[in-house]
């Protein structure tokens, strides 16, 4: 309590709200790696600026604006509320 005085964490278990059970599970492989991400974005990013490929560039701001808006919807969105509880059960 002394790094963070105002935070009140219950120890007791009686008062938490139990997860509801699995109702399927989706297993979706992923289509390339992390590192083969990072270099593709690294080489997609220096491609637009080397070529000066506005049309490139523009394709790129509207798929992070996209994404953004997907993620920055609310906080209370369905697909956050959806993404929080399939990490949760993956932990478990």
């Amino acid at each position: 309590m002394l790094l963070i005085p105002k935070l009140n964490i219950v120890s007791s278990v009686e008062g938490l709200k139990e997860l509801p059970p699995i109702l399927f599970k989706v297993q979706i492989p992923p289509a390339i790696s992390v590192m083969g991400a990072l270099v593709l974005a690294l080489l997609m990013g220096l491609a637009v600026v080397w070529t000066n490929s506005k049309r490139t560039e523009e394709l790129l701001n509207e798929f992070n604006n996209i994404m953004l808006m997907i993620v920055n919807k609310n906080n209370n969105s369905y697909i956050t509320n959806l993404y929080s509880y399939y990490i949760c059960n993956s932990c478990l």
